[in-house]
């Protein structure tokens, strides 16, 4: 299973996005990638059962509770419960997800991937999202620039849509 830049591009190219997982802290990276889409014009929504609200924006304990329904999802949860993150988010009608964590495709099941694919989920796993983002900080630049030297960068020529 691989990445394509085109999954990147139309995950890039919603306005709406839900970020499972965002910390309680405001010095955590997930609170830092929800300030960045917020700040870059993203109505992006937080989900952690643990908080009622981040940055000044309301934050949902359960993907249910957001209304309306959101484009995509950026999942940042711990491994434990990605994969019944990611059925919540397909059972949702939730259509492309990005999944944050180094593990990638690896920490899923087989059985939440056949259900991407049947459900024609676009499905981004294991690259931060920083790297793709226009403007970025040079440090995202470079780790970019490493996966481009040792060929984990999603190629422009790859078509797949499906994981």
């Amino acid at each position: 299973m691989r990445n394509s830049m085109k999954q990147i591009q139309d995950f890039l190219a919603l306005k709406r996005i839900v970020v499972i997982g965002v910390s309680r802290d405001p010095q955590k990276f997930s609170r830092k990638l929800f300030q960045e889409f917020v700040g870059r014009g993203y109505q992006a929504i937080g989900v952690n059962p643990s908080m009622t609200d981040v940055d000044g924006f309301a934050c949902y304990s359960s993907l249910e509770e957001v209304i309306p329904p959101v484009e995509g999802a950026l999942i940042l949860t711990a491994p434990p419960i990605t994969d019944e993150t990611v059925r919540s988010c397909v059972n949702s009608d939730i259509r492309h997800l990005w999944i944050y964590n180094r593990k990638g495709f690896d920490m899923l099941d087989g059985g939440t991937l056949e259900l991407c694919r049947q459900a024609d989920v676009s499905l981004i796993a294991g690259l931060c999202p920083y790297m793709f983002l226009p403007e970025t900080q040079f440090v995202h630049q470079l780790h970019g620039w490493i996966l481009k030297l040792t060929g984990g960068y999603p190629k422009a020529a790859n078509h797949q849509r499906k994981n």
